[in-house]
């Protein structure tokens, strides 16, 4: 009985694992053809803008920290600047030296006015005018009511 046994279990397995498998084509798509690859885009050659020449240019520097540069393009544009260190309020160079700068730079605008600005730039931060930039409301002086 034991073969017998054997074999009875055997073939119910079998039964078993060929009713529960799956047919290969379920389990796998068929393979689908690649594109065939594209013709690449027609390449148009761009015109590189001709560089804009530096007219004039000037840099000088001393040992101490004081500098003055300009320059001047092909395009209109200008740029000046001076800077040099500022000593502490015990008239000394140390730990809290800043270097203030003053200068301007100008421009073409697109629409064929000239933009000049001026600026300072120290302990104080980064000021700059012009006359077409904003300018902020001078504070009221007197009192302030609220209703």
């Amino acid at each position: 009985m034991g073969k017998a046994l054997a074999a009875a279990l055997l073939a119910l397995l079998v039964d078993a694992a060929s009713a529960a498998s799956v047919p290969a084509a379920a389990l796998f798509a068929a393979p689908v053809p690649a594109a065939a690859p594209a013709a690449p885009a027609a390449i148009i050659p761009q015109r590189r803008p001709a560089p804009i020449p530096v007219l004039r240019r000037s840099e000088v520097h001393d040992q101490a920290g004081q500098f003055e540069l300009a320059f001047e393009t092909g395009n209109g544009i200008t740029v000046e600047e001076q800077g040099a260190l500022k000593k502490n309020a015990d008239g000394e160079f140390k730990d809290d030296v800043v270097l203030v700068k003053r200068g301007s730079f100008s421009y073409p605008g697109a629409d064929g006015r000239l933009y000049r600005v001026t600026y300072i730039a120290d302990e104080t931060g980064f000021h700059a005018s012009g006359d077409h930039l904003p300018v902020a409301p001078q504070p009221s002086s007197g009192p302030v009511r609220v209703f």
